[in-house]
């Protein structure tokens, strides 16, 4: 995605998300990934929430993004001891 602020500066972001597919349905997945996108959006591009700047998604990469954001859902299972531990 490019973002383009007001000052005229553009920086373009990549993010990317996956998770064990049992987990959780494609249409839930892509509903809570589409928020996570937009939130983590605004905290790196605009801390100070000044002004929102102008976002467009991209068809295709130009050159290297300037941020790339990697998110992965581990798997939550319950162990024997009733703790939760995280399974890659």
């Amino acid at each position: 995605m490019l973002c383009q602020f007001h000052n005229g500066n553009t920086a373009q972001s990549m993010i990317s998300a996956s998770c064990p597919i049992d987990l959780m349905s494609h249409d839930n997945f892509i509903s809570i990934f589409s928020v996570y996108r937009f939130l983590l959006t605004m905290e790196i591009f605009n801390p100070a929430r000044l002004k929102i700047p102008t976002i467009k998604d991209l068809d295709e990469r130009i050159g290297d993004s300037d941020i790339l954001t990697i998110i992965y859902e581990p798997k939550l299972e319950a162990n024997s001891d009733n703790n939760q531990s995280w399974k890659r």
